[in-house]
């Protein structure tokens, strides 16, 4: 067949293969990277060691490696570049590892998924679709379908156009392929079953695909695990089908790409997890902890194409933007970086906030006697119910209910960008029924808390509340918090303060954690603060369960706080 001497060719040329010596220099320290790229270099060579025993049935089929490796490089560039397209020493590590794994006992593919995350312009583009192309022209699977998943379309369509661009320029390829240009379709001439094409988030009819391989670009920026969950559960007819994502990092801690993918690749090279799930594989090109941005040293680890697909001075001057502009600051962090933050321009960071994660027990605090900040939201909005406890431990516990319609949800979690149906699920949020915040469930959960825990008084922004005022005076003391600097500087000290110290205990509540990750403070420049939305961006970036906290917290503790001066001094961003 044709392809076969296009990878018989790209044999012969492809004489020296560099992933073996890439990896050598990794755990030489040789080449500086970060330590989740040493951590995959460990595990491969532990691979290689137990290979083809009982306990570990897998092999490494070199010769196959090595085949895929020279398919790509028989590939053309085609935008910017010109010539062969040529896998970087790290590219070929990734290559060896997904493609070169097989099982002992079928001698299929071990590895089902790959994760990789680096920054951006280390030639992502390209070679996710080289891959996509080498599972279709190498895999020897009937009827391959293959599918580039992405939020939007025009973003789907980058890696696809790639892909068939690719082709189109490779005199052997483009005899075996066809695209149909209207359809966004490439197919195998010699097997019309077989094709690629890209899908977005509103692709109709995604539950009747067989999918081969999916490309899944840019996670980061998908906000339920949806879309990768209907073509993955399509899978279960296939040989060896393959999972590749491709990502940089973003500011959603909160999505599938940071608390799932990521999370898992990190305890499977960390050790961290039994048993290991062996079909997985993963890299991470990131700085570590400790080290400075403004570092030239370490711009490697996240770039380990710097100087063949960008060049130096293209850092240098995506740094000197960003001084003195948090935004642009956080905007070069996440994309030339690969720094995961948990806001564009973040309040605290989110390791300052995670020293509350202590757990909250409920049935613990029965009685104890509390105080609460309720934050009403619009109609349509959530709306934040927060319970703060006296002293127990040496923190303040707090305890949230959150209110969401049932209606429209899905709708509202992709506006959002955030999973709400699982926060449901899993009993963080409460849904009522109907399109609008039902009020009469959330004074019904209000009374219910207060008479099971003692709650003794309930702080609220009397702007639009008087409603809420009528039904509630007389049973528990209201307690106003305009939402002003008057109303909410002193209180907002006091949670920073708490926060920083690690005074609070907040369950590791993940609603909580991700409104936190939301907040920005407003600050008139005199020592007045308070908590606000983004100002840009702010569609769907909710603080509703911070501004409750707030107010809560300020009455259990009786308003206590240090100097504002040293808040301030202290303030994490």
């Amino acid at each position: 067949m044709m392809w076969k001497r296009l990878v018989l060719v790209g044999l012969l040329m492809s004489s020296l293969f560099t992933y073996r010596q890439y990896a050598q220099d990794v755990a030489s320290g040789k080449i500086v990277t970060c330590r989740w790229v040493k951590l995959a270099v460990a595990r491969w060579e532990n691979d290689l060691l137990r290979q083809n025993s009982p306990e570990f049935p897998y092999y490494f089929d070199e010769e196959c490696a090595n085949r895929y490796i020279s398919f790509a490089q028989q590939l053309e560039h085609t935008q910017g570049f010109s010539g062969k397209i040529v896998l970087e020493p790290w590219q070929q590590f990734a290559w060896a590892n997904i493609f070169g794994w097989k099982s002992t006992a079928t001698g299929l593919r071990r590895f089902r998924k790959a994760y990789r995350e680096v920054a951006r312009k280390n030639g992502k583009t390209v070679e996710g679709a080289a891959m996509m192309n080498a599972c279709f022209h190498l895999d020897k699977e009937i009827g391959a379908e293959e599918f580039f998943l992405a939020v939007d379309r025009n973003q789907a369509k980058k890696g696809y156009d790639e892909a068939v661009r690719q082709n189109l320029r490779n005199p052997t390829l483009s005899r075996l392929t066809k695209e149909y240009r209207s359809s966004k379709r490439l197919v195998k001439v010699n097997d019309p079953a077989a094709f690629m094409t890209p899908v977005s988030r509103d692709h109709k009819s995604q539950d009747s695909w067989n999918p081969h391989a999916i490309l899944v670009d840019e996670y980061h920026a998908h906000a339920t695990n949806e879309l990768i969950n209907v073509y993955e559960s399509g899978m279960g007819a296939r040989r060896q089908p393959l999972t590749i994502i491709i990502t940089t990092a973003g500011t959603n801690i909160n999505g599938p790409a940071y608390q799932e993918e990521r999370t898992l690749v990190t305890k499977i090279l960390e050790g961290s997890i039994e048993p290991v799930p062996e079909h997985i594989w993963g890299i991470i090109y990131s700085l570590d902890e400790g080290d400075r941005w403004e570092n030239p040293a370490v711009w490697i680890k996240s770039n380990p194409n710097m100087g063949v697909s960008f060049y130096r001075d293209y850092l240098e001057k995506r740094i000197a933007e960003a001084k003195g502009s948090p935004r642009k600051a956080s905007d070069v962090l996440t994309k030339n970086f690969n720094i995961w933050l948990s806001s564009p321009t973040r309040w605290m960071d989110h390791s300052v906030w995670m020293r509350g994660s202590a757990p909250v027990v409920e049935e613990e605090l029965v009685g104890s006697g509390a105080r609460g900040g309720l934050d009403l939201s619009m109609t349509t909005d959530i709306t934040a119910l927060c319970w703060a406890f006296g002293e127990k431990d040496g923190r303040y516990p707090l305890l949230w209910r959150f209110f969401i319609p049932e209606e429209g949800l899905l709708d509202r979690c992709h506006r959002d960008q955030v999973d709400y149906r699982s926060w449901i699920d899993e009993g963080w949020m409460i849904a009522t029924p109907g399109q609008t915040v039902n009020y009469e469930i959330v004074l019904e959960v209000l009374r219910q808390d207060a008479n099971t825990f003692g709650g003794r008084s309930i702080g609220y922004d009397p702007w639009h509340a008087g409603e809420f005022e009528r039904e509630l005076e007389g049973e528990i003391e209201l307690v106003k918090y305009p939402q002003r600097y008057s109303g909410m500087t002193v209180p907002t000290q006091l949670f920073e303060r708490m926060v920083i110290d690690g005074k609070i205990a907040h369950g590791d509540n993940p609603v909580a954690s991700w409104m936190m990750s939301n907040v920005e403070l407003k600050d008139d420049r005199q020592g007045n603060i308070m908590p606000m939305k983004p100002k840009r961006d702010s569609y769907g970036k909710r603080i509703d369960g911070i501004v409750a906290a707030i107010m809560a917290l300020h009455q259990v503790t009786g308003g206590q706080v240090e100097s504002a001066y040293e808040a301030r001094g202290l303030r994490t961003l």
